[in-house]
């Protein structure tokens, strides 16, 4: 089983910033006539899929995330559903809206 895991390259490919992007991407983006971010705006498809991504995922006893998770993450006392809600919340937000949702979001 594949379990796709949100982490920080999506929001900054929402955000237009396409410095982790490969050209390969950018140039299908432009075959299809559009802004490379726009392909996973919330009303696409891919958009649509990524918001129903965990960031946090327990498979058995294990624990998967994206680059591990620090001491401040750890001092909020957090549930894994609390932080994949919020994470997907925020998605699609720009900056200041995700600093308003939450300190886990900013």
């Amino acid at each position: 089983t594949v379990s796709f895991l949100l982490g920080n390259h999506e929001p900054l490919v929402l955000a237009n910033d396409l410095r982790y992007t490969k050209d390969t991407y950018k140039v299908l983006a432009q075959k299809l006539n559009m802004n490379y971010p726009k392909l996973f705006g919330p009303d696409t498809e891919l958009g649509k899929w990524l918001g129903t991504r965990n960031t946090m995922q327990t498979i058995g006893s294990d624990l998967y995330v994206h680059a591990g998770l620090g001491k401040n993450f750890y001092d909020r006392i957090l549930s894994i559903p609390t932080v994949n809600e919020e994470m997907s919340k925020a998605l699609f937000m720009n900056k200041k809206e995700r600093r308003a949702l939450s300190p886990l979001t900013a």
